[in-house]
């Protein structure tokens, strides 16, 4: 399987305080989806909801960007090629074998980092808006897995589980 993208919904939890800035994470993540591409990354980006949906400054989201005449033409044109018929995160299913990160949740300062999570199961590539200076980093610290045991009932039935949580730093 080839490496895919994957976006850190953290990166976009906080909108920028205006649209020039918001137009700045967007041109600066474009750089960074064309750089990985060029390093042999597949061209998705997989996302936990509709990227479109995604307000990135007061009244502006992304949908909003991707019409904007202000924003160049290629720039607009590539986000939309990463995305188009990508699907969404949870669409995504574990393995058949599912192992213990599959089944875990990955914390970055106590709150759930899907995109980590995603990102490291399926061996892909997290990507961040540069909306703080923890994501302008190759390698982001602070990343805790909360471990589930999970005790398979029937060897057949992998959704019947019950599960002990278990805190682990990695």
């Amino acid at each position: 399987m080839s490496v895919e993208m994957v976006l850190n919904e953290l990166s976009h939890q906080t909108p920028a305080q205006d649209i020039y800035t918001a137009r700045d994470w967007l041109s600066m993540l474009r750089k960074t989806l064309q750089a990985a591409t060029e390093c042999g990354v597949k061209r998705v980006l997989r996302t936990s909801r509709s990227l479109y949906e995604i307000q990135i400054a007061p009244d502006y989201y992304i949908s909003n960007w991707l019409n904007d005449c202000q924003v160049d033409k290629d720039e607009r044109n590539y986000i939309r090629i990463v995305t188009t018929k990508t699907p969404y995160l949870h669409d995504v299913l574990p393995s058949e074998s599912v192992d213990t990160a599959e089944l875990s949740e990955f914390l970055y300062m106590n709150e759930k980092a899907n995109g980590f999570r995603y990102a490291y199961w399926m061996n892909n590539l997290a990507v961040s808006f540069l909306s703080n200076h923890s994501w302008d980093m190759a390698v982001i610290d602070n990343i805790s897995v909360q471990c589930l045991d999970y005790i398979v009932l029937e060897r057949k039935a992998p959704n019947h589980l019950i599960n002990n949580k278990i805190v682990k730093n990695k």
